[in-house]
C-alpha cells in the first residue's frame, strides 16, 4: 500500500493516541496509548471506566505469552483476548501475526508455561484462570487483534477463514471468534460510536403491497411494515454505520448476534426470521409513502443495530431469499422523544444503567458546574460526548496540553471508594447506577462539584502513589488508599459540605501527605 493510501487515516488516528498518552501514560508512550484507545473502542459497549480499561490491558509486559489483555464479559458470556500492534509507519497485518496470536491461546492454557512466565509477569496467572473458567462455563473466546497498520490480502483471507470456529477443548465445544481491526476498521468503529447532531441518511425503501400501514400514535406518525431484509441491506450498503448515530450501543459481536446468524444460516429457520426476530425500530425526520415505496429523511435505526449488521454479514444468503423478512417500525419525529425511544426500545442488546443516568437532570447540572469553573473541566456524562466536543482546547492545560476531563463512571468509582466502599468501587461499579440508594450516596441531591472534586483529587494522588509501588495488587490498592483518606475526611461516609470540601482542596499538600502515609493523620 502506498503512503498516500494510508497517511490520511493515520493522521486521523494519531491525535486520539497522543491524547491517550498525555492522559493515561506519558507523552512518548504511543504503544501503550494506542492499546488503551483501540481496546477502548472495541469495549465501548461494555461501559468500562478508564480505570477498568487499564486493568483489562495490564497483562501486556514481558512474558505476556502473546496476549496483551483480557476482559471477562459475563453479560454476553464472552472472554475477550487482545493483541495490539502500533507502528509509527503503518505496516501490513498478515496471516503470520494473526496465526501467532491465535497460537498464544495454547500457551496461556498450559500451566507449566504459565508458571514459568509468572515469575516475570504475575498477571499471566490471572489470565490463565480466566481462560480456564471461560472454557468450563462454555463461553465464547473472542480473539481481537488491533493494529495501526492495514490488513493485507492474505491477512484478510485468514481473518475471514478463522472469523468463527467451533473447537473441542477439554471435551467442551467452544466457539472461537477472531476479529481484526486495522487502522480503517478502528476509525470506522470510532465513527459508529458517535452521536452527531447533523444527520444525512436519506433512504427509499420498497414496500410490499398490502404489507404496510401508517397511523398516528400520540401525535407521532408511525409506519409499520413487513419488508424484505434485502431492503435493510440496501440502506446499510448506502450509509453503513451512519444509520446508527442515535443508537446508544455499537454493533459488537455477542450472543444475540450469533443467534441471529444461526437462524439465517439454517434454510428451514430462515423463512421464519420475521417471527423469531424482534424487528427494527427506526426514527426519521419525515417519511412519505409514494405508491409501493417510502422516501425517508434522516433514517436512524435505534433498535435493531445488531440485526442489521448480522443481516449484512449474512448477505450472501439473505439477498437472494425474499422469504427473509423484517418487521420495521418507523416513527416520524427525531426531536422530543428521539433519545428516549432509542434507549427504552433497545431490549435485544442490554443498555448499561449508566446510559440511563446520563439523562438525569442532576448530571446535566453537574456538567454545567464543571464547565463554569475558572479552569473548566469536561464532565463526560454520555459516552461519545468528548469526541463531539468542538472546542477541546478550552479544557487543555496550558503547560502540559493534558485535557481536564472526567468521566461520570470514573468519578463515581472514586467517590464510592472515598465514602468507605473501595471493594465495590473496584469490582461492582455498575451497582452505583443500578442501585438507587448507592447512586444517591455518590450523587446526593444538590451536590456541588467541589464535594466531588475532593474524592477525585484524593483518588488521583492514590493512583499516582500506587503506580510507583508497581505491584500486582495496585489496581485494588488505589481504591483502598482512597477509602483510608476518606475515613479522615468523611468519617460518617457522607460527602463533606461544599465549604469543608473547598477548604480541604485548598491544601493539596495535606492530601498528598495523608495518602503517602497510607493512614489517617490522627492514628
Amino acid at each position: 500500500m502506498r503512503r498516500a493510501d494510508w497517511q490520511p487515516a493515520f493522521d486521523r488516528l494519531l491525535p486520539f493516541v497522543e491524547d491517550a498518552a498525555r492522559t493515561q501514560y506519558e507523552a512518548g508512550k504511543l504503544d501503550d496509548a494506542f492499546r488503551f484507545w483501540a481496546v477502548g473502542q472495541v469495549l465501548t459497549d461494555t461501559g468500562l471506566s478508564d480505570n477498568e480499561l487499564l486493568d483489562a490491558i495490564r497483562l501486556d509486559n514481558k512474558s505476556d505469552l502473546g496476549i496483551d489483555g483480557y476482559y471477562e464479559d459475563a453479560d454476553n458470556e464472552t472472554l475477550f483476548l487482545f493483541q495490539s500492534r502500533f507502528h509509527s509507519v503503518p505496516t501490513p497485518i498478515g496471516n503470520d501475526e494473526l496465526s501467532a496470536f491465535l497460537a498464544s491461546f495454547w500457551k496461556i492454557l498450559n500451566p507449566e508455561i504459565v508458571l514459568a512466565a509468572a515469575a516475570r509477569n504475575p498477571v499471566v496467572q490471572d489470565a490463565h484462570k480466566a481462560v480456564r473458567d471461560a472454557i468450563e462455563a462454555g463461553w465464547t473466546l473472542a480473539f481481537v487483534f488491533v493494529g495501526s497498520g492495514y490488513l493485507s490480502p492474505e491477512g484478510a483471507k485468514y481473518s475471514e477463514e478463522f472469523r468463527s470456529k467451533v473447537q473441542t477443548i477439554d471435551s467442551m465445544e467452544i466457539r472461537q471468534e477472531l476479529a481484526v481491526y486495522d487502522i480503517e476498521g478502528l476509525l470506522n468503529l470510532y465513527e459508529s460510536h458517535l452521536s452527531p447532531a447533523r444527520l444525512n441518511t436519506d433512504v427509499t425503501l420498497n414496500l410490499t403491497p398490502g404489507a404496510h400501514f401508517s397511523s398516528t400514535v400520540a401525535n407521532f406518525r408511525v409506519l409499520m411494515t413487513n419488508i424484505p431484509a434485502s431492503e435493510i441491506l440496501n440502506a446499510f450498503r448506502q450509509h453503513q454505520f451512519a444509520l446508527f448515530k442515535l443508537n446508544p450501543r455499537g454493533p459488537l459481536q455477542n450472543k444475540t448476534n450469533r443467534e441471529i446468524k444461526a437462524t439465517l444460516a439454517d434454510p428451514q429457520k430462515r423463512k421464519y426470521f420475521f417471527h423469531l426476530n424482534n424487528g427494527i425500530t427506526a426514527l426519521c425526520s419525515s417519511f412519505s409513502i409514494q405508491g409501493d415505496s417510502v422516501a425517508i429523511r434522516d433514517f436512524q435505526i435505534v433498535n435493531g443495530c445488531q440485526t442489521t449488521v448480522t443481516l449484512w454479514n449474512s448477505r450472501a444468503v439473505v439477498e437472494g431469499d425474499n422469504d427473509v423478512r423484517v418487521l420495521l417500525r418507523l416513527i416520524e419525529g427525531l426531536t422530543g422523544i428521539g433519545e428516549e425511544i432509542a434507549e427504552t426500545t433497545n431490549t435485544q442488546a442490554r443498555l448499561k444503567a449508566q446510559d440511563f443516568k446520563s439523562r438525569d437532570k442532576l448530571q446535566a447540572d453537574l456538567k454545567n458546574q464543571f464547565d463554569v469553573l475558572s479552569a473548566p473541566i469536561f464532565y463526560e456524562i454520555k459516552r461519545g460526548d468528548w469526541e463531539m466536543e468542538p472546542n477541546k482546547q478550552r479544557y487543555a492545560e496550558s503547560q502540559t496540553g493534558v485535557f481536564r476531563r472526567i468521566k461520570m463512571i470514573d468519578l463515581a468509582q472514586a467517590t464510592l471508594a472515598f465514602l468507605g466502599e473501595p471493594g465495590d468501587a473496584k469490582d461492582r461499579s455498575r451497582s452505583i447506577f443500578e442501585v438507587e440508594a448507592r447512586y444517591k450516596k455518590v450523587f446526593p441531591d444538590g451536590v456541588r462539584v467541589e464535594q466531588l472534586l475532593l474524592p477525585w483529587h484524593v483518588y488521583l494522588e492514590a493512583a499516582s502513589q500506587c503506580a510507583l509501588w508497581n505491584f500486582n495488587g495496585a489496581a485494588y490498592a488505589r481504591y483502598c488508599l482512597t477509602g483510608i483518606v476518606g475515613v479522615e475526611f468523611a468519617p460518617s461516609h457522607v460527602l463533606p459540605s461544599s465549604q469543608a470540601a473547598r477548604q480541604l482542596l485548598s491544601d493539596p499538600e495535606r492530601i498528598k501527605g495523608i495518602v503517602r502515609r497510607g493512614q489517617p493523620s490522627h492514628l
